[in-house]
């Protein structure tokens, strides 16, 4: 089964995207007004290559008025979005409120039919961060449902020492914990170590442990994730339990989100 959070393609995956935090309008640590167009978008990763699409749209922006959610964006003022990152194609979206900005889209990754999209860039508050962070993550949870994985446990949290327990039958179980932290210097990339681990409580030899598979810097804040999948025999309590440790120029993490499913 395909894991949402791959550790070479942060945020895509094969079968399923499960995208966090990915304003098309923003990505700072303060609510703000910004030129975009009020999109918020994911990576699709299949087939060998990316493509981004848009996940969902701010009501009553630029985007709501034409665009749709799960439309391929091919092309931003003819430039190809294919393998381009999430930075690299909100700096081709973003500009001036009042600007045009020229897409390309389709309906299909293959880029069949394409359509172009002429949107005038609007000034769009943004929202606290946390805020969206747990929304991206709730929403990434009813995508799993719907794509028929059976969610066993959530968790958000302030972030921080902790662990907690779900109950387990003799299945494969998918842990994903992401954890968004905010930064206090200039230091740029600079990270934090989020590391966890997964085990049975009635027989700890069967502990798998989490490590770190990927920070990314995005404005004033950092997001790091990491992810595991351990078997279960029989019927037990999975524990998991979180350590998180900030580097320089990080303060404590904003937000944690746990997600366990089958």
């Amino acid at each position: 089964m395909q894991s949402p959070f791959p550790g070479a393609h942060f945020f895509g995956l094969k079968n399923l995207l499960f995208s966090f935090f990915i304003l098309l309008v923003a990505h700072t640590l303060q609510a703000q007004n910004i030129g975009g167009i009020g999109a918020m978008l994911a990576i699709d990763s299949a087939e060998g290559y990316t493509i981004p699409f848009i996940k969902n749209v701010l009501p009553n922006s630029p985007a709501a008025a034409s665009l749709k959610e799960y439309l391929f964006i091919l092309k931003v003022n003819d430039v190809s979005c294919k393998n381009k990152t999430i930075e690299e194609i909100v700096g081709l979206i973003r500009g001036e409120p009042g600007t045009h900005v020229k897409l390309s889209a389709a309906d299909n990754k293959q880029g069949k039919d394409p359509k172009d999209y002429d949107l005038v860039r609007a000034a769009i508050q943004t929202e606290e961060p946390v805020i969206t962070f747990n929304k991206e993550c709730e929403n990434g949870v009813k995508l799993l449902k719907r794509q028929g994985y059976i969610v066993v446990k959530t968790f958000n949290s302030d972030c921080g020492d902790f662990f907690f327990n779900f109950n387990t039958d003799t299945s494969l179980y998918h842990v994903r914990v992401l954890s968004m932290e905010e930064k206090t210097g200039a230091a740029y990339n600079q990270g934090f170590n989020l590391t966890a681990r997964v085990f049975d409580s009635n027989d700890e030899a069967g502990a798998v442990k989490l490590f770190n598979v990927g920070t990314r810097d995005i404005g004033r804040s950092i997001m790091a994730q990491l992810g595991a999948d351990i078997y279960f025999k029989r019927q037990s309590v999975g524990t998991i339990s979180i350590q998180v440790f900030p580097l320089a120029d990080v303060k404590a993490c904003k937000a944690m989100y746990i997600v366990v499913y089958k």
